[in-house]
C-alpha cells in the first residue's frame, strides 16, 4: 500500500485547450512573471554595484551581486569568517 498523493484526474480534452482556459492560463502566467520582475528589481535597488545603473542589468547579475554584497557584509561583522564563508559558498552557481 503507498502513501502520498492521489492522481487529480485531469479535464477533458475539450475544456483544457478551450480559448477562455488558454486567455486564463496566460494572464496567470503573465502576473507571475510580472511579480518575478518587480521582486528582483527591488533586490537590483539594495545591491550597491547595480543601484544606480541605467543599464538594463540581467537576472544572474542581480544574483551574483546579491551574493556578493551579502559576503561582504558578513566579512564586516566578522572577519575571522570570512574565509570559511567564501569557502562554503563559492560554488553558488
Amino acid at each position: 500500500m503507498s502513501v502520498g498523493r492521489r492522481r487529480v484526474r485531469s479535464l477533458p480534452s475539450t475544456r483544457k485547450s478551450s480559448p477562455a482556459h488558454h486567455k486564463i492560463k496566460n494572464e496567470r502566467e503573465r502576473r507571475r512573471i510580472r511579480q518575478v520582475n518587480e521582486a528582483f528589481d527591488k533586490l537590483r535597488a539594495r545591491v550597491p554595484s547595480y543601484r544606480e545603473s541605467a543599464k538594463r542589468v540581467s537576472k544572474l547579475r542581480i544574483l551574483e551581486g546579491a551574493i556578493q554584497y551579502i559576503r561582504n557584509l558578513c566579512s564586516q561583522l566578522d572577519p575571522s569568517k570570512e574565509a570559511k564563508t567564501i569557502k562554503k559558498t563559492k560554488g553558488y552557481k
